[in-house]
This record gives structure tokens, C-alpha cells and sequence, in this order.
């Protein structure tokens, strides 16, 4: 332990250094600066470059309106930059002036933890190659001329973000590239495709950071510092998202840590949520707008934890599924408008990903309450957020194709008008509605697979159906365990049901 915390020391001190030095050659270099090539070899050095100041602001057309993005930003000219390679991809100069016009353009204001393009372009040449790639790839997803570079880049940039060199080297770009690839996240399959939680898993998870009065003061207005608005509207929002879990999911006088008798609790942090919408809500962005009502219906969502007797909830509790279903039935709504399935899509924000998925569960809930939301509504909302959710997928059987296969199975189970089942899981916070929702989604499995307890249940189901076929008989049940399986079985078995049968 004392090892770890020694090199945590170090690791933090060699940053401060560094971004000492990047302060220090920023405030002495004369702007504009000539004519800079991105030389590959330069990446490859042995000793630590500096990096870009972490000067994090929004473009001013963004600041004096929150909705506002410039049509077209020319940050960077094709003149700056060199051809680049990573594996067998090549990207022109012209491209990459074209793509990272783009990131910063349509993408930093929402997420603005890079520096502002004017000072990015004095240490460009000294960034991190991660980072480099990480915003092409972000990029380049809403780009006609270049959209197919966002899953070619996957494995590349995965291999960077795992490279040791790179952390050692860069450490404050691989931070900053880290956090973007969790805001914009890649599409994944099944976990047992995905490397990332057996990353974490053996490096060991992160801590959460405390709320020292760093965070606080920030949340509370009274910081010194200043930070761009959509920073801190997110701060406060996770804020009230942890509040809402530590008081009412976090009770130790209880087995399932869920406060007994939350009504009058729930008013309370409701109160405060309403504060924040009052005090953000004129330089609110879409995805906030998203964000602080999936903050609701998680305050909702505990009305819900009542309901354990298949009996009604009670009347104090009742009003709250009025308010889940309009927040729920908002989410989709605005997601929609400002993300149509027909339109050249944009990357969604992970907050924008789960603030959907979190609604759709919702209202898949409230079938059961008609006196609360009215079915045909509900249905016509989920059957809106099937789409949204559908027009998402990038790979055969991905996580978001899995998403709208639940959402399709429990529109049709959850809509029998009968009383709620009761809830299999009471101690997952406010995600109740969503793990007991999932739960409940394997009632599509044959029980011969919910019998094996697979890793990934729907490849043993596809397994399953193909050795029925008599596939095992030909080929042997070796291949149907191989990496070649899940090829033929998508194009066999073809997953996708065409639509939502509510």
C-alpha cells in the first residue's frame, strides 16, 4: 500500500511539473505561431512531452447561447499537419483539419474539459497520441465523408488506452482522453467481448472522490475558480443524483439500505432538484435537460420500492408515477426532436444513453399503473424510444440491439393490466426499476439456457437454436463455442424482429 501511494505521489507531482512548464512556455510563446507538422516519430519519444495547458472554456457564440454551435469552425488548416497512420488507417492533413474542425465545433462545448482550439494548436505537436485519436474517432462518427473511421479506429485506440507508455508519457492527455471515451463511448457487445470491465477488474476500480470543499464550493457556487457553465450544471446534477442515493438507497437501519417510509423524504430532495432546474434552467443544453430529469425519475423511481406485496402503492407515494410517467415521457420526447433516427447520427453523451434507457424502464413499469399514465401514451413513447435506440446500433447483437430486444419482450409481458410482479431486487438503489426490468427480461430465454446460467445468455440461446437446426451435427459443438459462431449466427438467425410489438 505504502508502494502504491508513493508512486500515486510521484505520478501527481511529475503532472504539477509539467503543467507548470506547458504554463510557462504558453505565456512566453509569441501567437501566431508558423506553419506545424505532427510528425509521427515524434510520438515514439522516450522522453515526456509536454502537453496542451489545461485551459478548459467555451467558444463565446456557445456561452452567450447555450444552444448555439457554430456552422462551420476553421481552428486548423490542413497546412499544419502531416499524413498519419495508426495500423493499416491513413488520415490526410486534410482530414484531420476537417475532423478535429468538427470536434471542436460540435463537440467541445459539451463537453469542454480540452483546451480552447487557440492554445490546442500551440501544443498539438506535443499531445498525447491517445487523445489524438480519441477525437478523430469521436469526430469523425458525424462526418459523412468520414463516419466509417469510428469503429475502424476501435481497436486502435483501445490498444493506446491500455498502453502503459502512453499513461507514463502523457499522463495528463491519457486522463483527458479517458474521460471523453466515457462521455462518447464506443458501441460494445456482450461483456464477454469486452476487455474493459476484466481491465478494470484486475488494475482495480477507482475510488470515488470524496466531496471535499473543492467539489462543494463549485456545486454551491462560491468557488474561485471558474469553470464553463456545462461543467458545472453536470457537477450539480450528479450532486443531486448522489444525494438521492445516499439518502434513500444508503440506510443502514435497513437489510436492502432503502429507507422505510421515504415519502416525506422524497419531497424534500425534490425541492432541492427544483432549485437546480430554476437556477440552470435558462443556459440549459439538451443533453442537461436530459440529464436533470433522469435525476427525477431516479428520485421517482424509490416510490416504486413500496410495491413489494403485489399491492397498489399508497396514495402518499401514488402521485410521484404521475410525475415519473410526464419526466419519462419528456426524455423521449426530447430526444427525438434533437436526435431523429432518419438524420446522420451524432454520438449521444452517456448521460443522454442512460437518461433514455432509464425513461423507456420507467414507463415499462407504469404499464402496470393505468390510473397513472395512460397505456396507449406509454406505449407510443416506448415504442418512440425503440426506435431512437434501434437507429443506435452499429454491430449485429450490440448492447444497444439488446436494449430494444428487452424493450420488445417486456412491452408485451408488462402490458397485461394485471397487478405488478413483485420486485425480485431491493438493493440496488435507484437502480431498482432498471436491474429488476432486466431480470425480468430473461423470460424470454428457453429454460434450457436460464438453466446453464450463461455469461451471455443470448448467444446460448442463438447456440441453442442452431444446434436445433442440426448445425452441432455438422461442424461439431467446439465451433459453436469459437470466435467464427457469432458471425454465422447473425446471419442466420437474423435477431433483429423489425419492430416494436406493444
Amino acid at each position: 500500500m505504502n508502494f502504491l501511494l508513493t508512486i500515486s505521489g510521484r505520478r501527481a507531482e511529475d503532472m504539477e511539473k509539467e503543467l507548470r512548464e506547458i504554463k510557462s512556455n504558453v505565456t512566453h510563446a509569441s501567437p501566431p505561431l508558423s506553419t506545424r507538422n505532427w510528425s509521427t516519430s515524434q510520438h515514439g519519444s522516450d522522453h515526456s512531452p509536454a502537453e496542451p495547458l489545461p485551459i478548459i472554456s467555451v467558444p463565446q457564440s456557445v456561452t452567450d447561447n447555450i444552444y448555439a454551435v457554430p456552422e462551420n469552425g476553421s481552428y486548423f488548416a490542413a497546412s499544419e499537419f502531416e499524413m498519419q497512420r495508426i495500423g493499416h488507417l491513413e488520415l490526410s492533413p486534410i482530414a484531420i483539419a476537417d475532423i478535429l474542425n468538427c470536434y471542436f465545433t460540435s463537440y467541445h462545448h459539451l463537453f469542454p474539459i480540452l483546451p480552447d482550439p487557440s492554445v490546442f494548436v500551440l501544443n498539438y505537436q506535443r499531445c498525447s497520441r491517445l487523445l489524438f485519436w480519441v477525437l478523430i474517432a469521436i469526430a469523425s462518427k458525424s462526418m459523412a465523408k468520414y463516419n466509417q473511421l469510428h469503429l475502424q479506429l476501435e481497436p486502435h485506440v483501445r490498444t493506446l488506452a491500455t498502453s502503459i507508455e502512453q499513461a507514463t508519457d502523457h499522463p495528463l492527455g491519457t486522463v483527458q482522453a479517458l474521460l471523453l471515451l466515457c462521455w462518447w463511448p464506443f458501441p460494445f457487445k456482450a461483456l464477454r467481448d469486452d476487455p474493459s470491465w476484466i481491465i478494470a477488474s484486475e488494475l482495480g476500480l477507482p475510488c470515488t472522490v470524496p466531496l471535499d470543499s473543492t467539489i462543494l464550493s463549485v456545486v454551491r457556487g462560491t468557488s474561485e475558480v471558474a469553470f464553463p457553465t456545462v461543467l458545472v450544471q453536470q457537477l450539480r446534477i450528479a450532486y443531486q443524483s448522489f444525494n438521492i442515493c445516499n439518502t434513500l438507497g444508503n440506510n443502514d437501519m435497513s437489510a436492502s439500505g432503502l429507507l422505510a417510509g421515504n415519502t416525506d423524504m422524497i419531497k424534500v430532495i425534490e425541492r432541492g432538484i427544483q432549485e437546480v432546474e430554476t437556477q440552470i434552467g435558462a443556459q440549459m443544453s439538451t443533453y442537461t435537460e436530459m440529464a436533470l430529469l433522469r435525476v427525477k425519475l431516479q428520485l421517482y423511481s424509490f416510490a416504486f420500492t413500496t410495491d413489494t406485496q403485489h399491492i397498489r402503492i399508497d396514495s402518499r407515494a401514488s402521485g410521484y408515477l404521475s410525475k415519473a410517467g410526464r419526466d419519462a415521457t419528456r426524455v423521449i420526447t426530447v430526444a427525438s426532436q434533437y436526435a431523429p433516427s432518419h438524420e446522420l447520427l451524432q454520438p449521444w453523451p452517456a448521460t443522454a444513453r442512460s437518461s433514455i434507457v432509464y425513461a423507456v424502464h420507467v414507463l415499462l413499469r407504469l404499464l402496470a399503473y393505468p390510473e397513472h399514465l395512460d397505456q396507449d401514451t406509454a406505449k407510443n413513447y416506448i415504442g418512440q424510444a425503440w426506435m431512437l435506440l434501434r437507429s443506435r446500433s452499429e454491430l449485429e447483437n450490440d448492447s444497444w440491439a439488446r436494449l430494444c430486444d428487452i424493450i420488445s419482450y417486456l412491452s408485451r409481458t408488462d402490458s397485461t393490466g394485471g397487478p405488478p410482479v413483485m420486485a425480485a431486487v431491493q438493493a440496488r438503489m435507484s437502480a431498482n426499476i432498471v436491474v429488476q426490468s432486466i431480470w425480468q427480461a430473461r423470460g424470454r430465454f428457453s429454460d434450457d439456457v436460464l438453466r446453464q446460467r450463461p455469461k451471455d445468455y443470448t448467444a446460448a440461446e442463438a447456440r441453442r437454436d442452431l444446434t436445433q437446426f442440426g448445425l452441432d451435427l455438422l461442424v461439431g459443438t467446439d465451433f459453436l463455442d469459437s470466435a467464427q459462431f457469432d458471425a454465422i449466427s447473425n446471419s442466420i438467425l437474423n435477431p433483429d424482429e423489425g419492430g416494436l410489438e406493444a
